[in-house]
């Protein structure tokens, strides 16, 4: 395995090492996986300190009729509900003896590496996608509310809902899409949020592919066109082992599903990217080398606005 050696480079040895961790990080998943790197279900950008400061925003709203000498009436833009979120760092440490490099058990050192770039884009992941699946009881938007609730509060003072308790089904999507289609903004007027992504556990996903993906509708024995696949042809549609009830507590994980808007509010901010250091065995006791590796991002509810669920029951 070339470069995998500490004779004289160490760097060569870090490098070779850094390959083989990011050959399992930056796996492309299949189609229609969502990753923390989904552009559809998470706003991705960069952030250049340790936390990250944001308020809600309600804009200019209706525009008025004016006569011809009438003063023009100003409009004005409010802010409210700020709020400050941390960053997190990720930290693993993978001690390899010195020996397994003198013994030239590569296959070894090979195999922990690999796991150790795989788990790193699982955690990434998990921790991400937990924004949707821990959004019923766990994750809240700035007015303090659950990110799926009835009970929302916009800046104009009106009550928003966007938690529906219908079965995944044809019909059941478009009681999201209507609830997402006409859903107020904070400033209490219509968002214009129509829905581009649909988020499903895989008990779901089938299903939810053959129904909405369809040209006729669906359980039908007349050959109606489907208004979904007619009228929204580019919704994407994505699944995630992460919202299953084996890896996410939520009573209802398996029967929940989600619906955004290209507006919608769920953020991913990346403060530092992937990265690693090989330390020499010579600083450790145990005469081990030490691959280090680190990154550091948050994933948050930075509002409501744009985006439905529903707990399937």
């Amino acid at each position: 395995m070339p470069g995998l050696t500490t004779g004289s480079s160490p760097n060569s040895t870090k490098t070779a090492l850094d390959e083989i961790l990011t050959s399992r990080f930056s796996i492309r998943p299949s189609e229609g996986v969502a990753t923390a790197e989904t552009a559809d279900l998470f706003k991705i950008a960069g952030i250049s300190g340790s936390a990250y400061i944001f308020e809600e925003f309600a804009g200019p709203g209706k525009w008025n009729k004016h006569s011809e000498s009438e003063d023009v009436e100003e409009t004005s833009a409010r802010t409210g509900n700020k709020t400050t979120q941390a960053v997190d760092d990720w930290y693993q440490d993978l001690p390899i003896p010195k020996s397994y490099f003198d013994d030239q058990k590569f296959d070894l050192v090979q195999r922990a590496v690999e796991t150790m770039g795989k788990e790193a884009r699982n955690t990434r992941d998990e921790n991400a996608i937990g924004v949707y699946g821990d959004g019923f009881d766990k994750i809240t938007t700035p007015d303090g509310a659950y990110l799926w609730s009835a009970a929302h509060k916009n800046l104009n003072g009106d009550t928003i809902d966007n938690l529906e308790s219908v079965a995944f089904s044809y019909t059941g999507f478009k009681t999201l899409q209507r609830t997402l289609f006409i859903q107020k903004n904070q400033r209490g007027r219509l968002g214009q949020h129509t829905p581009t992504a649909a988020l499903f556990p895989p008990a779901l996903f089938p299903t939810a592919t053959e129904q909405l993906k369809c040209e006729l509708k669906p359980v039908s024995a007349e050959n109606d066109l489907s208004y979904v696949s007619m009228v929204y042809p580019d919704l994407k549609l994505y699944q995630s082992a992460w919202l299953d009830s084996a890896y996410n507590d939520y009573t209802n994980a398996d029967t929940a599903y989600y619906v955004v808007s290209a507006d919608h509010f769920i953020t991913r901010k990346t403060r530092e990217a992937l990265n690693t250091v090989l330390d020499n065995w010579i600083h450790d006791k145990k005469r081990r080398y030490m691959y280090r590796g680190a990154f550091r991002e948050v994933a948050f509810a930075g509002g409501w606005e744009g985006s439905v669920a529903s707990t399937g029951v």
